[in-house]
């Protein structure tokens, strides 16, 4: 029980944390979506949402923003004794990001999400720099006091294919431009083996400064970089997205399973991109062996890019 109160307290400060990076975005309201609950858990389930959610002295305390998802969820889980129950919808706070889902990654279906940008190339990189601006000279968090140069990302402004790994390295830093050290020569080789150039794709980070070190970026400076990723996304609408190692894919499908688990499946993205994971350049340059499986995933990607719009 000691273990389950303290899950269930990570996930309340981990929503409170979302909430106050969400204010600071301007943000008010996410839909809640409605979910299915078992006759036999329903009461109980209630009695502990309803305690997180009307705290002392608050008689009517309510958000709008898919934490009673969160929390109802959390409460069904507690109650089954940690017995997983399924679900009839995603949180509302995935439709943001998928680095706030709790369940198991959802692989692709057969229904058909995707449609291409209606944006121009210039409306679409037009919003793009007014992205650009929006982040400014950032110091959201604690990675932005020893930055040289934020890395925004770089290519076509409406791809179909979009690169997204985990943060810049040292040569990124010193440039402003991503992917452009050794594992970024490796990445390039990789696009030329699929047909396309640089400038054809997009290439972007979850985090837009190098952590310390090019240590791994921590959860709450995913949350809170890892919004313009996702408007990033947003405005270029892809069909497929790469995701780059470990962090990247935690990030974009919310999970910590091992990449030897994940890649070679595509996954739903809520904006009805496909994601592929895979592993890092720099990955590979430490494990030449795994080049083959990452050429095994891109062809899976170069397959479904090949194929008809509507049979997507």
């Amino acid at each position: 029980m000691p273990d389950q109160r303290e899950n269930f307290r990570q996930i309340v400060r981990e929503l409170e944390t979302r909430l106050r990076v969400l204010a600071s975005f301007g943000v008010r309201m996410i839909e809640q979506p409605k979910l299915e609950q078992e006759e036999s858990t329903v009461s109980t389930t209630q009695t502990l949402v309803e305690k997180q959610l009307r705290p002392a002295g608050q008689s009517d305390y309510r958000f709008g923003d898919g934490r009673r998802a969160k929390l109802e969820q959390a409460a069904r889980l507690q109650v089954a004794d940690q017995q997983p129950i399924p679900q009839a919808a995603d949180s509302g706070i995935r439709k943001q990001t998928g680095f706030f889902q709790t369940s198991e990654p959802q692989i692709e279906t057969s229904q058909t999400g995707w449609q291409p940008n209606p944006l121009s190339p210039q409306e679409a990189q037009a919003k793009l720099d007014n992205l650009r601006e929006e982040i400014g000279d950032c110091s959201r968090c604690r990675l932005a006091k020893q930055r040289n140069k934020i890395v925004f990302g770089e290519g076509n402004p409406v791809a179909r294919l979009v690169f997204a790994g985990e943060g810049p390295g040292r040569d990124e830093d010193r440039s402003g431009r991503p992917f452009v050290g050794r594992a970024g020569q490796l990445l390039d080789r990789i696009i030329a083996a699929m047909g396309f150039g640089r400038e054809e794709i997009y290439i972007c980070n979850v985090v837009k400064c190098r952590p310390p070190d090019n240590r791994t970026p921590q959860d709450d400076e995913m949350r809170t970089c890892g919004l313009f990723l996702t408007k990033q996304l947003e405005i270029m609408r892809p069909q497929i997205i790469v995701a780059l190692g470990a962090t990247a894919a935690k990030y974009l499908i919310g999970t910590d399973r091992p990449m030897g688990k994940l890649r070679g499946h595509f996954f739903e993205h809520p904006s009805g991109a496909r994601i592929m994971p895979t592993y890092h350049p720099a990955y590979l340059l430490r494990n030449p062996a795994a080049k083959k499986l990452v050429w095994d995933d891109v062809q899976k990607v170069m397959a479904k890019l090949a194929r008809p719009v509507e049979e997507v």
